[in-house]
């Protein structure tokens, strides 16, 4: 018999889940793309429209490598000649404890010009030593905790029957006094429990506030590399990305040393990014039975964040979509069954992302995606599927890319005689991306684009 306080979900509250995940790829999207040209080991093309950006992009490349102590040679070959000509020198800590930071100039009056037109550019790096990069940490680690916050939240909100608190936070009378509605209230006491939460190290708040989302717990492995995240965030926002000893007396599996500038590359970001969205996701096997969903929501859930992911696709994030979708394969599993066509979807994102990486062409794999087709073909129902769901993936992940592309182009020709509508569908498919550089379907978009115009 179901708890008198148990609250069955409703789509409106799961719209906030949903507003939730599609916040965090969101902004996991931008995050890489904000730092996808300061890998210093690849050439950035020129924007002649923004030449400035590239200026300000290239200067922070530059003094990177200096505060790093890093090899001149490493750089691109075009920037080793303005490199030569800017000087970077540490500054001693005054006598008021005030943290080491550099003098950053020129002797050469072009570059000196330069160095002042940047002067936001040189003072962040020379007092802050913080990079786009480093900029980087520090809004990861906030947009995982407030993930995490907003998940732990909607829990204990709308099934606070399920949850236990091990401390209470309390409200002023003022604050009491001054509320509209009951429901405001419980807001504002989640949010001030969550904020006391999160203020300790996170090897103690995340676990707790897993358990509190799904019941689930997370591998030490996993814990101590956020716990690296948090306290490289905290020494870049609070000690200016210098690390001090409260830094290695709480991680000591590092290569850094105390008065060390922190310098993070783009795979520490790659990684991580990775890991949030494993925590993220996982989390569902534990979650979904707790919020109480009908099979009708629960598929409608499932589906929808199915294809929230595929922006990764489409901005050639692969490898944050593989993650992904490995991880939302068991979820979809777990919840409804492996002869779901929702797992078939999951599990064929997964794979064309291995694919669009060039990973699928290993013995292993190539039987794998086999047996996987097999598998669905023994479904119920599924010879009365249409080509979009049955034929086409399977082709795409099986077939030579020149194959793919007739079939492709024959079933595109079908539906366009339909409805143009189901066309324009078809041509925005993620799978299409795997013939970018085919003559075959790039002849068929340049004919359809010339009668479209």
């Amino acid at each position: 018999m179901r708890n008198e306080l148990t609250m069955m979900l409703t789509a409106e509250k799961l719209d906030e889940i949903q507003s939730i995940y599609d916040n965090l790829i969101f902004e996991l999207i931008n995050l890489k793309k904000s730092i996808q040209n300061f890998n210093v080991e690849t050439r950035s093309p020129i924007d002649v429209s923004r030449p400035s950006e590239k200026i300000k992009l290239e200067l922070q490349k530059i003094l990177y490598h200096k505060i790093s102590d890093r090899n001149i040679a490493d750089l691109d070959p075009e920037l080793v000649p303005l490199a030569d000509k800017i000087s970077v020198t540490r500054i001693a800590p005054d006598s008021q404890g005030e943290t080491e930071r550099f003098k950053i100039s020129s002797d050469d009056p072009y570059v000196k010009v330069l160095l002042t037109a940047n002067q936001r550019v040189v003072r962040n790096i020379s007092y802050y030593q913080r990079t786009v990069l480093n900029t980087a940490v520090v809004n990861l680690a906030s947009l995982f905790e407030n993930t995490m916050k907003q998940l732990a939240q909607f829990t204990v909100l709308n099934f606070t029957e399920k949850v236990k608190l091990k401390n209470e936070s309390r409200l002023s009378l003022m604050s009491v006094l001054m509320s509209d509605s009951i429901e405001e209230l419980k807001e504002e006491v989640l949010q001030r429990y969550f904020a006391d939460l999160t203020y300790d190290s996170v090897d103690g708040w995340l676990s707790t506030v897993l358990q509190l989302i799904s019941g689930r717990s997370i591998s030490k492995q996993y814990l101590n590399v956020f716990k690296e995240l948090f306290e490289r965030r905290n020494i870049i926002v609070h000690n200016k990305s210098v690390v001090n000893t409260k830094y290695l007396d709480k991680i000591t599996d590092t290569d850094f040393k105390k008065g060390d500038v922190v310098t993070t590359d783009s795979d520490y970001i790659d990684n991580l990014i990775v890991l949030v969205i494993d925590v993220s996701v996982d989390l569902l096997i534990g979650a979904i039975p707790k919020w109480d969903m009908s099979n009708k929501l629960k598929r409608s859930f499932l589906a929808y964040l199915n294809d929230a992911a595929l922006p990764f696709y489409d901005e050639q994030q692969f490898k944050f979509g593989v993650a992904y979708y490995k991880k939302m394969r068991a979820v979809s599993r777990k919840s409804l069954g492996k002869k779901s066509l929702n797992v078939f979807s999951v599990s064929y994102n997964y794979y064309l992302g291995l694919k669009f990486l060039d990973k699928l062409n290993t013995p292993e794999l190539q039987k794998e995606v086999i047996n996987f087709f097999s598998f669905f073909k023994q479904v119920e129902l599924w010879d009365k599927l249409p080509k979009e769901v049955t034929l086409l993936p399977e082709v795409s992940l099986t077939k030579e890319l020149s194959e793919f592309a007739n079939i492709l182009v024959d079933y595109a020709d079908e539906v366009k005689e339909e409805h143009d509508v189901d066309l324009a569908q078809v041509l925005s498919w993620p799978m299409t991306a795997l013939l970018q550089d085919n003559k075959i379907w790039k002849d068929y978009l340049n004919d359809f684009y010339r009668q479209v115009w």
